[in-house]
């Protein structure tokens, strides 16, 4: 069980396990997470027994560890910082940006609404590369929480 674990976050769609008998039961996120659902919460989805304890066997392949992964917030400052850029560079690098994320999703992201993935962080990063800035991309906010992908 994760105390500071806060399950309004969990997603339906999030797969967990219930598997005890598993080598890496203590360090899995999916374990963890489910050992604390709240009884409020009266459906979870579950890996299948037989299949959780088949890839115990094997290496399962939804394993998490459980760790925080530093997410970034809000777009805001990362384009202000592409102004240094001469205009249609600017424009241009800002269009790098936006390519990363469907429509709807980038401006969830820019307004801070949706977190920027780890991965992301590292895309944003190459496309400041690729433009010449050689400063990191600062974010309106960062924080902390379990990859729930």
């Amino acid at each position: 069980m994760i105390p500071d674990f806060d399950y309004t976050l969990l997603p339906d769609t999030y797969t967990l396990c219930l598997h005890d008998a598993c080598p890496r039961a203590q360090e899995c996120l999916r374990r963890a997470i489910a050992e604390g659902v709240p009884a409020d919460r009266t459906c979870i989805r579950i890996l299948s027994p037989a299949a959780a304890r088949q890839m115990a066997a094997e290496g399962c392949t939804y394993f998490s560890p459980i760790r925080k992964v530093r997410y970034a917030r809000g777009l805001k400052n990362v384009l202000k910082q592409l102004e240094q850029l001469p205009y249609d560079r600017a424009v241009a690098a800002k269009q790098a940006i936006k390519g990363n994320f469907a429509t709807r999703t980038y401006y969830r992201v820019r307004n801070g609404q949706r977190p920027v993935f780890p991965d992301e962080q590292a895309d944003i990063e190459h496309v400041f590369r690729a433009f010449g800035l050689e400063e990191d991309p600062v974010y309106d906010d960062f924080i902390y929480c379990y990859d729930l992908r």
